[in-house]
């Protein structure tokens, strides 16, 4: 009948809301990503009035590595191939997960905006963790017929 054309099957609607649910994670990984390169740039902010020089060097270190981190969490959910060849882990959820949760550990001990700034990491990363049972094709690296440069990555690490 003409109305069996409008409903949608329920195989398609799971797979749709699955989709919908990928791109809401992305949207919030990215959102993270973009808050802790912001954060690690607020370290370099807090720096002003510091005369300890141990204490320098560790929110030196601590703002580099948030900026370098936060700016690889978003281009791994802009999923750009080419600035993420050494970083293939970030193309399935289990890296994703793993990876917003060691980040976001690393920013807690720095008072009250770090842990804000961890939890979320965390709980992203736990989401990312959470959802692999429910998809079944997880973000796969690029084939190595679509991009020549990473062909002698992948086959390193095969014969490793």
């Amino acid at each position: 009948s003409a109305l069996d054309s409008y409903i949608m099957p329920a195989s398609a609607r799971y797979w749709k809301v699955l989709k919908v649910f990928e791109i809401i994670l992305r949207v919030i990984g990215g959102i993270a990503g973009l808050c802790l390169a912001a954060y690690g740039v607020y370290h370099f902010y807090k720096l002003k009035g510091e005369r300890d020089p141990q204490t320098f060097l560790a929110a030196c270190v601590a703002g580099f590595y948030n900026v370098v981190f936060g700016l690889l969490i978003v281009l791994g959910e802009l999923r750009w191939q080419r600035a993420l060849k050494f970083f293939l882990f970030l193309y399935t959820f289990l890296g994703r997960g793993l990876f917003y949760i060691f980040v976001g550990l690393l920013s807690v001990p720095d008072g009250w905006e770090g842990e804000a700034m961890g939890i979320s990491l965390a709980v992203a990363g736990l989401l990312n963790i959470a959802c692999i049972p429910f998809m079944c094709r997880a973000r796969q690296p690029p084939s190595e017929t679509q991009h020549d440069e990473v062909q002698p990555i992948l086959q390193s690490a095969q014969s490793v």
